[in-house]
């Protein structure tokens, strides 16, 4: 296997693909220069050796020191699904896309969701949701025969930047909701601080780090507007947070200690501004 895994911009659009100065593991960066997509140099055999890579047991579940910052950040995510559709938890049906070994459909479950399951290509961490009790369908959203709109929530959390075909799968999310239904996503973003900052050193980028392997689409506010317009979806809500000025490890220790001061300064300001590193994006179906 070989050649780039991505040629042209993953969201349709025709214009050539430029290259950019951010230079990663991987080589420099691509940007779309109409919708603002920037996409990795990797290969077609690198892409896939890093997917087959977090194809484990425990798939990419956060470790036990931070599995409480994980639920708590998924209770906001979904509690803030109620807010936004206007109903309870036990009033609706939610799919996770890329559910791994099953850590958001735990805490969905406990949400009091009236219907959780899950769809996932690697088989050994689909195995390990199932055996918890989720309902998980192993394979691909777009190819798998799931009903038209039979849910209410479909998550893709942490999951849309290891596309390489995001304008197939958000429209086969689109056909499985209900109207009204929300399409939730979490994804990093490439119009933050942190990348101005950190570059090519940001760990996004490392196509094979334990926990995130596997990057290679990556989005932001501007990117994300297009995919929700080509795939008939309205743009909802967006929110970024965090905030990050250097790797550690790839600055001196006294570098990284002033930075860390000054991240703590800049945290409130990127987030008011819309230049977190983290960006929650939630689409709508039309009613």
């Amino acid at each position: 296997m070989s050649g780039l895994l991505f040629e042209n911009c993953p969201l349709g659009c025709s214009e050539p693909l430029k290259t950019t100065e951010i230079v990663t593991p991987d080589g420099p960066l691509r940007l779309c220069p109409a919708c603002g997509q920037l996409i990795s140099s990797c290969s077609k055999q690198v892409y896939y050796d890093s997917l087959e890579a977090s194809n484990r047991p425990e798939g990419t579940a956060p470790s036990l020191k931070d599995m409480k910052r994980f639920q708590q950040r998924t209770r906001r995510i979904l509690r803030l699904t109620e807010t936004l559709t206007g109903r309870s938890a036990r009033d609706m049906a939610l799919l996770d896309v890329g559910c791994s070994s099953g850590a958001l459909l735990h805490v969905a479950r406990d949400e009091g969701f009236g219907a959780v399951s899950g769809v996932e290509p690697g088989s050994a961490s689909a195995a390990t949701a199932s055996a918890a009790g989720f309902e998980v369908h192993r394979g691909f959203l777009e190819v798998n025969m799931f009903a038209a709109e039979s849910y209410d929530v479909v998550t893709m959390i942490e999951v849309i930047e290891h596309l390489t075909n995001p304008l197939e799968v958000v429209r086969a999310a689109h056909r499985v909701l209900k109207p009204g239904g929300l399409l939730v996503t979490n994804t990093p973003n490439m119009d933050s601080w942190t990348l101005q900052w950190v570059k090519g050193d940001w760990e996004c980028f490392d196509m094979y780090a334990t926990d995130h392997g596997g990057h290679a689409c990556f989005f932001s506010p501007k990117s994300m507007r297009t995919l929700a317009g080509r795939t008939g979806f309205e743009f909802e809500y967006i929110r970024t947070g965090g905030l990050r000025l250097a790797e550690k490890g790839r600055v001196s220790p006294l570098r990284y200690k002033l930075l860390k001061i000054l991240r703590e300064l800049l945290t409130l300001p990127a987030r008011v501004m819309g230049k977190g590193h983290e960006m929650l994006v939630i689409f709508r179906k039309a009613s």
